[in-house]
């Protein structure tokens, strides 16, 4: 009986020693034996999380849930059960409500539940809509989301309206997927100077796939006390060819735009964009009236084939310092007026510039200009430089301010 006991014994010691109780080194899937795991041994491999305990793969405790084999992805390595979670795609009003009811999170901007929806947005501005209904959702439910719509079915031909009548639920709104459906984004209301996305106030992101135009007034939102809601901080639309007039006028958190297509930009599409750094267009063809004014914080501008500058375009753009317009032939009254950093400035092909086109840019020593461009007498350009270009025969070239007058051109 003791030789049977210590035969059991030494068996169960060497598979104990064949199937290690720790998960492997090498971060393989949780399910897999290692090598040595051979024969029976392996009905015996425990699953492991990251801490070590025995437990599924795919709920295995990694942050996002994935599992390893050598580093592969846990949803391509083949071994089952090792799969991921796929994300909750709620097909009604009714299970976002549950789905929120149940998730701990949403408390704050930075812990938003990820709201993904796929059910018919119906018209928007309808009362009984589907819209309606899931804005009425996330009111009542009190927690901030990131809401995907991408998937939603819609009718008005494309438009998508949020309808600006409306308040509740969207103040819980920090980042939004419109649907792929989605081609147009509607005018908000010139009487109430409310946007289509009014009351967004605390919507940070967003993204559409298919958006080719941005109505007048879209982002824009003024309240009944006269202040400016801006928390908007990123908008990509990688489709978008027109941006209507204050279309995102006073997002005064709007760091980064992304409009690779836009070919006209509307009057006072940008003004007091006051943290905007950076604006690259390479499309863009005419820039309206006040488009980036006031944007104090813009540093870069690229618009490679812009024709036309509208009046006071980049009036009081304070951190502006080298403009290069190559292609641009007009330059509209004030259009850089007081914009006290700017030092050079490169429009090889212009024809006309504007009253007070450079007033108060009282750091301007560098201009590249065209032959024979019809200058105004009160441009604003320091160091009278109107004289100084007539007298060299309006020759093109770059002219150079020493701090005391004009040379060149060179």
């Amino acid at each position: 009986m003791k030789k049977l006991f210590l035969v059991f014994a030494i068996i169960i010691g060497l598979l104990m020693i064949a199937c290690p109780t720790e998960p492997p080194n090498d971060c393989e899937c949780c399910n897999i034996c290692t090598s040595d795991c051979l024969g029976d041994c392996c009905d015996d491999c425990d699953f492991y999380d990251d801490s070590g305990n025995d437990d599924d793969c795919n709920v295995c405790g990694n942050d996002p849930c994935t599992c390893y084999i050598g580093g592969d992805d846990c949803n391509v390595c083949g071994n089952d059960p090792c799969t991921c979670d796929e994300p909750n795609v709620l097909i009604s009003p009714e299970e976002v409500s549950e789905f929120l009811a149940s998730d701990i999170g949403g408390n704050s901007v930075d812990n938003a539940i990820d709201l993904i929806v796929q059910f018919p947005l119906g018209i928007m501005t309808a009362s009984n809509s589907g819209w309606q209904q899931l804005l009425s959702v996330i009111e009542d439910s009190g927690k901030y989301v990131n809401l995907d719509l991408s998937a939603c079915e819609m009718e008005a031909d494309g438009i998508f309206d949020p309808d600006y009548t409306v308040e509740d639920g969207k103040e819980w709104i920090v980042s939004l997927i419109l649907p792929d459906a989605a081609t147009i984004i509607a005018d908000g209301d010139w009487y109430y100077l409310i946007g289509a996305f009014g009351f967004f106030s605390n919507l940070m992101e967003i993204f559409g796939e298919n958006v080719e135009t941005i109505g007048d007034l879209a982002f824009v939102y003024v309240d009944f006390n006269e202040e400016y809601i801006g928390n908007l901080t990123i908008v990509n639309f990688p489709e978008v060819t027109s941006i209507g007039e204050y279309a995102f006028a006073l997002c005064t958190s709007l760091v980064e735009v992304n409009f690779p297509l836009v070919e006209s930009i509307g009057n006072n599409a940008f003004m007091v964009c006051t943290s905007l750094v950076e604006v690259n267009f390479p499309k863009a063809v005419s820039i309206g009236s006040e488009a980036f004014a006031y944007c104090e914080s813009l540093v870069e501008v690229n618009f490679p084939v812009a024709e036309s500058i509208g009046d006071r375009a980049f009036n009081e753009c304070t951190s502006l310092v080298e403009v290069n317009f190559p292609v641009a032939e007009s330059i509209g009254d004030g259009a850089f007026s007081l914009c006290t950093s700017l030092v050079e400035v490169n429009f090889p092909l212009v024809e006309i510039i504007g009253h007070s086109a450079f007033y108060g840019c009282t750091s301007l020593s560098i201009i590249t200009i065209a032959f024979d461009c019809d200058i105004n007498v009160n441009s604003g350009i320091r160091g009278d430089f109107y004289t100084y270009y007539k007298t060299q025969s309006k020759t093109d070239g770059t002219y150079i301010f020493d701090g005391d007058a004009w040379t060149g051109p060179f």
